[in-house]
């Protein structure tokens, strides 16, 4: 069986697809490193790569290397051969409605996919669509009209025009398919960073904080970008859906959703990768170790062009975008004082019994709340509380199965902007975002750090029946040192 490569109307999620179907695939391969004591220390560590094949795709080793995974509820089991060199996917995505060029439509949003099983490390780059690049053949144009003037075949030769990084493979999905695919999962569970209602064009209603979201609201939540942090905050909340994919993947009743989403996904998907390339590169995914993953994005300026509102990048940032891609972790640009990374000492954070931040405020909800919460301490300059949900009293409900499951939000805003990190607290406690990651003891406490090399996305940690977890902003604003002070100075509100 060889999937041949369809012109579909696409969406910038359509990594997400390679995510889902890895849960169908996998074996579990999470490396946590767990240490202790005061000041806490985190030691992350990875799994080894395999060899390197000169040919620039994906290859595989003999079948006595590969491995199997058994799916869950008696479902098929599958052999996964392991990857054996590095390779770059393009994940395109376009909107076909009607005014747009050609049958193609140009590309909502470009990424960048890297694999390196040899230097064992994942990276993922977005790509403003409206970035002013040179479009071979056409003159200077946003990148997203390289695929609506010549498909998958203009838009590889752009990104090797403009990053100097060939493009191996590609994958598109369309608007409706991943609308589908998710529902077909019965949804997935996401922590939504702040309040969202009447967005221009495409309905939007949420509230902050965890919860079960249907494929509709997903697709919206992605592409919106109608606030002060416009594309780039766009780019940012695809990378967080595709986490948190990621994380609810393991949890999944395989032999139960197979049928279904296969069905879905080969409806949707729109690719030159064979099944055998799909089947390995979904299995290093889901199992290669979250310190070895990286996130980043094309850093540019808001510019005019003619009547054209575009985005312009400098020629060093660049290239800066294209060393970021192709550099593990501990050599990305962006890896500086990465506190706890490469098995550095966290500094502690104030000591725990500190009187809570807003104790008043703290007190009154705990009056409403059927479990003990526990509040902040400690919170980095330049954020301020800003609302809670449910609004008012008491707690909201995660669906879950057939009932819910009480919790409670609180958003603290960064600067006064649309970016808010949160305190949340739930009984919920198999919650997929309960996931694995670099553990750390202090206080008698077991503290998961859940996220990329650099950037942590939440940490999370269980006590009497409870579960608490502090999240980052949507740019991650928080730094890994912030984050683990947070974490390490909440207490008991009363």
């Amino acid at each position: 069986m060889v999937w041949q490569p369809r012109r579909f109307a696409g969406l910038a999620l359509a990594v997400s697809l390679l995510l889902v179907m890895a849960a169908c695939f996998a074996c579990s391969g999470d490396t946590t490193t767990t240490t202790s004591a005061a000041p806490a220390t985190t030691t992350p560590s990875g799994t080894p790569g395999g060899g390197t094949d000169t040919t620039g795709g994906p290859t595989t080793t003999a079948a006595g290397s590969s491995t199997t995974a058994t799916t869950a509820a008696g479902g098929p089991s599958v052999t996964i051969p392991p990857l054996s060199t590095a390779y770059t996917v393009l994940i395109l995505g376009s909107d076909t409605r009607s005014g747009n060029v050609m049958h193609w439509g140009a590309s909502d949003v470009n990424m960048l996919l890297r694999v390196d099983p040899e230097k064992d490390f994942v990276s993922l780059l977005s790509i403003p669509r409206d970035l002013w690049v040179e479009v071979p053949g056409h003159g200077s144009q946003r990148i997203n009209t390289a695929y609506a003037f010549g498909g998958p075949a203009l838009a590889k030769a752009t990104i090797k025009h403009v990053f100097g990084i060939t493009v191996d493979k590609y994958i598109a999905i369309t608007f409706g398919g991943f609308e589908k695919i998710i529902d077909s999962l019965g949804g997935f569970y996401f922590d939504v960073d702040r309040t969202y209602t009447n967005a221009k064009f495409r309905p939007l209603e949420l509230s902050p904080g965890y919860q079960l979201l249907d494929g509709k609201t997903t697709l919206v939540y992605a592409r919106y970008r109608f606030d002060s942090n416009v594309d780039i905050g766009r780019m940012h909340r695809q990378q967080w859906i595709l986490a948190s994919i990621r994380e609810q993947a393991r949890t999944w009743d395989l032999g139960a959703k197979l049928p279904g989403l296969f069905e879905q996904a080969l409806k949707a998907a729109d690719t030159d990768m064979t099944p055998l390339e799909l089947l390995t590169t979904v299995g290093w995914l889901v199992g290669v170790d979250g310190t070895r993953m990286k996130q980043s994005y094309v850093k540019a300026k808001s510019a005019t062009e003619g009547t054209r509102s575009v985005l312009k990048a400098s020629a060093a940032s660049i290239a800066q975008a294209s060393k970021d891609l192709l550099a593990p972790p501990k050599d990305a640009a962006d890896d500086t004082a990465a506190t706890g990374a490469g098995g550095e000492t966290a500094s502690t954070a104030p000591p725990s019994g500190g009187t809570p931040l807003d104790l008043a405020m703290w007190k009154a909800w705990q009056a409403s709340v059927p479990f003990a919460l526990e509040a902040p301490a400690y919170m980095p300059t330049g954020f301020k509380y800003a609302y809670r949900s449910p609004a008012g009293s008491g707690t909201y409900g995660i669906k879950v199965g057939d009932g819910t499951k009480p919790a409670i939000c609180a958003a603290y805003q960064w600067k006064g902007g649309n970016l808010y990190m949160r305190v949340n607290a739930t009984t919920w406690l198999d919650a997929p975002l309960a996931a694995k990651g670099v553990e750390m003891q202090a206080n008698g406490v077991t503290y998961t750090i859940v996220g990329t090399a650099v950037k942590v996305h939440h940490i999370w940690w269980k006590k009497d029946g409870v579960l608490y977890f502090i999240s980052n902003t949507l740019m991650f604003n928080v730094s890994r040192e912030d984050m683990i002070k947070i974490a390490l100075s909440m207490v008991p509100v009363g």
